[in-house]
């Protein structure tokens, strides 16, 4: 006959199998599956709904951060729990770092919470927010060096200045810089920053204080605990999100600022 439980013992074993369930949850495989899924959709979707409403991330760290909170206190499991934290975050880094053509070696002695907090950023940098952050990155591109683009833009042929086009920039801002506005297509098409630590400025210049602009500055400017490296300048990656509806939302912005 199989001994009863005695209550403690009845409570412990209820705790001990939440926790297996639990730490089983936040590495399912559908779980992640569904997170690198988003990351090697991120550039060809051009739907960023499809995107942000996609919430596997976010429930694998609500669950993280219960485990932490219920068991963090116990010796054993804590250990467990940040090693199969671990392994995720390593995937989902390496999934990241694959799309934008950059590498990633994390030191042996980095904080968990700090790789956590890391590979968090910059899946909001590089998944969540990167059609607004290519937004941020060409509008303070082009403000920045918008005396450059007026010279270069200081003439227009007479078959410019008749283009309909023309005439509707003309009629909302005219001055020095409605010439650069009309060009702003050549200019976002041919944008170059060779050095990709810059455009990583150009984006988390927009609200450096932001915590996930914060943390992506200490992470690749920095280079807190990691060894970073990009294969190719990351601008090359990012110029596919250069598109049409980028230029429509940087025009209308520089014309509120320069007017």
């Amino acid at each position: 006959m199989t001994a009863m439980l005695t209550p403690t013992e009845d409570k412990d074993y209820q705790r001990e199998e939440e926790y297996r369930n639990l730490l089983h949850t936040i590495s399912e495989d559908i779980i992640l599956e569904s997170i690198l899924d988003q990351i090697e959709d991120v550039i060809v979707n051009v739907d960023q709904t499809v995107i942000k409403t996609n919430k596997s991330f976010e429930y694998f760290e609500e669950r993280l951060m219960y485990l932490l909170n219920t068991y963090g206190q116990d010796g054993d499991k804590i250990g467990e729990i940040y090693q199969h934290t671990d392994q995720i975050l390593n995937k989902i880094s390496k999934a990241i770092e694959e799309v934008y053509n950059f590498s990633i070696e994390y030191s042996e002695v980095i904080p968990s919470e700090l790789k956590f907090q890391y590979v968090k950023a910059m899946y909001n940098f590089f998944i969540l927010d990167i059609k607004d952050n290519v937004q941020h990155l060409a509008y303070n591109y082009i403000y920045k060096n918008r005396d450059t683009f007026k010279n270069l833009f200081s003439k227009l042929s007479n078959q410019d200045k008749k283009n309909l086009e023309y005439i509707h920039i003309k009629e909302v801002i005219d001055n020095d810089y409605t010439n650069m506005l009309y060009h702003l297509n050549d200019i976002v098409d041919t944008i170059e920053i060779p050095i990709s630590e810059d455009v990583l400025d150009f984006i988390i210049d927009e609200d450096p204080h932001e915590i996930n602009n914060y943390m992506m500055d200490r992470l690749f400017n920095n280079n807190e605990f990691v060894d970073l490296t990009f294969e190719t300048p990351l601008i090359n990656n990012l110029k596919p999100l250069l598109n049409e509806n980028t230029v429509v939302i940087v025009r209308n912005k520089l014309i509120k600022k320069l007017s």
